[in-house]
């Protein structure tokens, strides 16, 4: 019960820059990992961890040789990264649209995002999208949840398909978007 206290606390004070009131939902975390192919994949990044729940979720997921490059902007919650105890995880402090100061171009296999897309401005919206899609390999995914559909058309100009699944069992609800380059 500390962990969602903590992560209530932390979202009423920083609402614009975490965008929830809650924690994802183990439902919605098993549907937006369910189509990143983690037997093959092995450069993957997070951006948004937020309080680390989708980060374990990616972790347990992982294969023995895969990279988890995981980017945290709220201090509170890149504080309690510090928990991860796994080489293969990388996390950074950083602005998920330098994205590309980390990895090489067509190098990720998988991007996983649970940013505030509504509550981050226009401009840098693009940004950390343009970086995502320049960063993936070619039939890389990105996947990112939301709770509404009003960045659909933003994800069509960044992504060559773009569909969108739903997951009712979060609070709220979330629709997903499953991306492929």
């Amino acid at each position: 019960m500390a962990a969602k206290s903590g992560f209530l606390k932390t979202a009423i004070k920083d609402f614009k820059t975490i965008g929830a009131i809650a924690g994802s939902s183990p439902h919605l975390i098993e549907e937006m990992l369910e189509p990143v192919p983690f037997s093959s994949a092995r450069s993957i990044v997070e951006m948004g961890a937020g309080d680390g729940r989708i980060t374990d979720a990616i972790i347990r997921h992982m294969s023995p040789e895969s990279q988890l490059l995981v980017f945290e902007l709220n201090d509170v919650f890149f504080a309690g990264l510090a928990r991860i105890q796994d080489a293969r995880v990388q996390c950074l402090n950083q602005n998920a649209a330098d994205l590309l100061q980390w990895v090489q171009p067509d190098s990720v296999d998988a991007v996983i995002s649970a940013l505030p897309l509504a509550f981050i401005p226009k401009a840098e919206k693009n940004r950390i999208l343009r970086a995502a899609a320049e960063s993936l390999k070619p039939g890389g995914l990105f996947v990112q949840f939301q709770y509404s559909l009003t960045d659909y058309g933003l994800l069509r100009r960044h992504f060559g398909k773009v569909g969108v699944r739903f997951e009712l069992l979060n609070i709220p609800p979330a629709f997903i978007y499953v991306c492929t380059k």
